[in-house]
């Protein structure tokens, strides 16, 4: 990475000990990224937690000296209508920004997010949400364990929310409900190389920079088809690679960025 790519990367994913004071400006941040991962651990992407705390965070964010205003804002961040929540990206919790729901939909709607074996009773579970459409996880009959599995998988849409006795309880709902028609609708006219491209070239210019072997493991659709999307854009000079590193031309990202505003 030259020091160019270096000073920008810390200054736009606020590792630059300048830290994201509010909900607004958080929003922002996301706005610009399309996709922000909750906590980076060894990840390249942009993520809530080191943006808010400003710099590198080693271990566990709750730790952080910034660890309640990290709680309390991606809280806020999670209960606005301006994304989407889920473990899209290497299992870890990803925040979507709205811009990007109609590729999302398409990916959840169209035969390309993971497809496990379901144990009986996360299968049961999924059964119901399809039938009832919410369900709540502290729900009569609802299992913890199958609960889990079902929120990690990207099956269902599932959100936490806030009881009246200030507990937090995950609800279930099918992603049909959880994203707005409009989104839907754009999404079902896209196919899915295109949904990919568009959730991968985001992720990228929002990263900057990443190892290819990372780039690789981002999404849950068949490794081959990002190795397909990297290979003809960096033919088209629109990434570079160098010592295993996928890096965004200057021209590519100032495009996404131009779109974004």
């Amino acid at each position: 990475m030259n020091e160019d790519l270096g000073t920008r990367r810390m200054k736009e994913l606020h590792l630059d000990g300048l830290p994201v004071p509010t909900l607004e400006s958080l929003q922002q941040f996301v706005a610009r990224a399309g996709l922000a991962i909750l906590a980076a651990g060894k990840l390249s992407l942009p993520a809530v937690a080191e943006a808010v705390a400003g710099c590198p965070i080693r271990g566990s964010w709750w730790s952080h000296s910034a660890g309640k205003r990290i709680f309390n804002l991606s809280e806020a961040l999670a209960d606005s209508d301006a994304v989407l929540g889920c473990k899209l990206v290497a299992g870890k919790i990803t925040f979507i920004h709205r811009d990007l729901w109609p590729a999302f939909w398409r990916i959840v709607s169209g035969g390309d997010s993971p497809a496990p074996c379901l144990a009986p009773g996360v299968r049961g579970l999924l059964d119901r949400v399809e039938r009832e459409g919410r369900v709540r996880l502290d729900e009569p009959g609802v299992v913890s364990a199958d609960g889990k599995a079902l929120a990690d998988s990207l099956l269902v849409a599932a959100a936490s929310e806030h009881t009246p006795s200030g507990k937090h309880v995950t609800v279930f709902t099918r992603w049909r409900d959880a994203i707005p028609r409009a989104a839907r609708c754009r999404g079902d006219e896209m196919s899915l190389d295109e949904a990919r491209s568009t959730l991968l070239q985001r992720a990228l210019c929002g990263a900057l920079c990443a190892p290819e072997r990372e780039v690789l493991r981002w999404f849950p659709w068949e490794a081959e088809a990002t190795r397909r999307l990297l290979e003809s854009w960096v033919r088209e000079g629109k990434l570079k690679r160098a010592g295993g590193v996928l890096s965004v031309a200057g021209d590519w990202n100032s495009a996404r960025e131009a779109a974004a505003k």
